[in-house]
């Protein structure tokens, strides 16, 4: 199975963190071609986010561009070596914030 043409089918379906998370699944993929391609897309997404995603958010029209890049670093890069502990895109409330 080709990773380019099996995920350029399914691009679209990338609409949240929730199936982002489900493409970067590498362990509990059963099936082995789906896997080696979920291997590709992992390789391809983090050296993206590396190396450049801050070219594209630099170019775009947005107005917090230095959001952006810390959201990547923060978040999106973090969990992705730690798919467990990623369930929401949203900042955890700290227990300690109201004392």
């Amino acid at each position: 199975m080709d990773a380019t043409e099996y995920f350029v089918r399914r691009i679209e379906r990338i609409t949240g963190f929730r199936v982002l998370k489900e493409y970067l699944n590498i362990p509990e993929e059963t099936n082995p071609d789906v896997k080696d391609c979920k291997i590709v897309f992992f390789r391809f997404y983090k050296w993206f986010l590396k190396e450049r995603i801050a070219r594209y958010i630099m170019k775009g029209e947005m107005e917090d561009k230095k959001t952006y890049i810390k959201y990547k670093n923060q978040v999106m890069l973090k969990y992705a070596d730690s798919l467990e502990d990623w369930t929401s895109n949203k900042k955890k409330k700290s227990i300690y914030a109201n004392k």
